[in-house]
């Protein structure tokens, strides 16, 4: 952890870890892995779900046809997973009221890790905790093996993302990397 005033603290986690994935990677395996135990795979725009007299979901969505236009199709399901990003249309329908739920931006960028003889810790996870990151929230640089995610967000409109990350990535030692 990093203070505002740059004060250093680590948090070590004996015998334990702290789990990360490769979301590019780890998205397609949930896939996959859907597919295979029956599931049908769509790649199509979410509109809204309704549930008929016998409690079945009935989702309606666009699916763009091969000449580019989109068309209107419904599946029967007896599930619906609302795995379509923080801003969810599913979670929407699902709790009214969810879009007025405060919550920030965020901006990262993923840069390929320095060379070990550099002085950037890639077995570190870092959280700064200071006004030139976030006015309020917190930064991050989580090492991924080869690369490194450093971002941060905020709810305040106009702080720059951008720039804080550019900061941080300078900070941690990062801002030559690619």
């Amino acid at each position: 952890m990093v203070s505002p005033s740059d004060q250093q603290v680590d948090m070590p986690i004996d015998g334990g870890f702290v789990g990360m994935v490769d979301r590019d990677v780890f998205d397609e395996w949930l896939r996959t892995r859907a597919a295979e135990a029956g599931a049908k795979r769509r790649t199509a725009t979410f509109k809204r779900f309704e549930r008929d007299e016998t409690d079945t979901t009935i989702v309606h969505y666009e699916e763009r046809a091969a000449d580019g236009t989109m068309v209107a199709k419904t599946v029967r399901t007896r599930a619906l997973i609302g795995a379509d990003g923080a801003l969810s249309a599913v979670a929407r329908q699902c709790f009214p009221g969810s879009d007025r739920l405060p919550y920030v931006f965020a901006y990262h960028e993923i840069v390929r890790a320095p060379p070990v003889a550099s002085s950037f810790d890639g077995t570190r996870c870092d959280v700064y905790y200071r006004g030139s990151v976030s006015p309020d929230f917190y930064g991050w640089v989580f090492p991924h093996g080869d690369t490194v995610s450093v971002g941060t967000g905020s709810a305040r409109k106009g702080f720059s993302l951008r720039e804080s990350v550019g900061g941080l990535r300078d900070a941690a030692g990062l801002g030559t990397s690619e």
